[in-house]
């Protein structure tokens, strides 16, 4: 079966906090593998068809002055062999959608990053990178930062623009909150990352010590998101698909879930034109798609007192936390309503206080436990 959908916004982005899995994970989350394919808006993206990884990390100032000293993590990862990776990303977006797509790609570009020796995990490069093709609204070098997040060459991440002043202007000893409340360029996950790196990877930003930080203040995309494809995915056990039921078992509840793969940027182009949904050189409306072509469905015990994240409409639609009998409790007006074929009571499922968005037809993000669920968040669809 194939589901195609179109994107307007990424509503998951509202929590200013914020995912993706598969049974047989091509690196990192589990990209789970079910049937069916979603075009959706982009969230957070890394380089398409990249992983994060490597290490030069910007330390954090000794004293509490913003002086920002560049430092590199000590590694076997040469820094020329992830310039030439991100060099070998952009040209890969510019040969698929140029000339008649461009779509925002800069095209061909040489890359030159303040560290040229061999780094490793958690490695920051502040770069710049010069466009080789004359574009109208790319004629300048540009600054990148790019962040090494795995254990090879080809695991990075790259944000836009130079993160040293940034840093700078914010300080140093940072927690997790207090980034997202700063409002500042590091309220993101992935300049929380970057920030994390820049400290050093302190363990204050990274309770439960699993080398993934900010876990319990962003949503699970954010997460999945940026860990895709790299050897951290696995350790933030989020993955991403289409809940078919949730049953008590014994004294608790168990969910049913069918795994799919969210794919964004080259990597769902490649994977739309593959399934025959677009031409070569097209790309997906709103930059993302949903690949499911795996039957199998997962069953899982919940955690007891587990919340549940779902997007409700009330002057706009944002994140609303509900306990889990209450998302229960909409499961059952919804298959109510659809056995009845909608009746007028069925306008506003969610109560007079707010609209559930979707009626309970989106997918969702889980975060496992061992195999029990202990976070379940929806994610948008227009």
């Amino acid at each position: 079966m194939r589901i195609r959908l179109f994107v307007v916004g990424l509503v998951l982005g509202l929590v200013a906090t914020a995912c993706t899995t598969s049974d047989t994970a091509t690196s990192g989350i589990a990209f789970p593998t079910t049937t069916t394919t979603v075009s959706i808006d982009p969230p957070p993206t890394t380089a398409p068809g990249a992983s994060p990884i490597t290490t030069t990390t910007l330390a954090a100032p000794a004293t509490t002055t913003t002086t920002m000293v560049s430092t590199s993590v000590a590694g076997d990862i040469p820094v020329a062999a992830v310039v030439a990776s991100v060099e070998a990303d952009y040209q890969a977006r510019w040969d698929y959608y140029q000339p008649e797509k461009p779509r925002g790609v800069v095209g061909p570009v040489a890359i030159k990053c303040d560290n040229s020796g061999d780094v490793a995990f958690g490695a920051v490069l502040q770069c710049e990178a010069t466009p080789q093709e004359e574009r109208e609204y790319w004629p300048d070098p540009f600054a990148i930062t790019v962040l090494v997040t795995g254990e090879d060459a080809t695991h990075w991440y790259e944000v836009g623009g130079s993160l040293v002043a940034d840093y700078q202007t914010i300080g140093a000893g940072m927690f997790c909150r207090d980034l997202i409340a700063s409002e500042s360029t590091f309220a993101g996950y992935p300049h929380a990352v970057a920030y994390w790196f820049m400290e050093g990877q302190p363990d204050r930003m990274d309770a439960d010590r699993d080398g993934i930080p900010c876990e319990t203040v962003f949503t699970l995309w954010d997460i999945a998101g940026f860990w895709h494809g790299t050897s951290r995915g696995e350790a933030t056990d989020i993955h991403f698909g289409t809940v078919t039921d949730v049953a008590a078992r014994g004294s608790g509840y168990e969910l049913t879930i069918d795994y799919a793969f969210f794919l964004g940027g080259l990597e769902a182009d490649l994977a739309a034109e593959a399934a025959g949904d677009i031409g070569p050189g097209e790309g997906v409306p709103n930059d993302y798609f949903i690949v499911n072509d795996n039957p199998r469905l997962r069953t899982f015990p919940l955690a007891d007192g587990v919340d549940v994240l779902l997007l409700g409409s009330r002057q706009q639609i944002e994140p609303i936390p509900v306990a889990l009998p209450v998302w229960i409790d909409l499961l059952a007006e919804v298959d109510r309503c659809e056995t009845a074929d909608w009746p007028d009571d069925c306008a506003r499922i969610g109560g007079d206080d707010w609209h559930w968005y979707g009626n309970g037809h989106l997918p969702y993000w889980i975060q496992l436990e061992g195999d029990t669920v202990i976070r379940i968040e929806e994610q948008y669809l227009p």
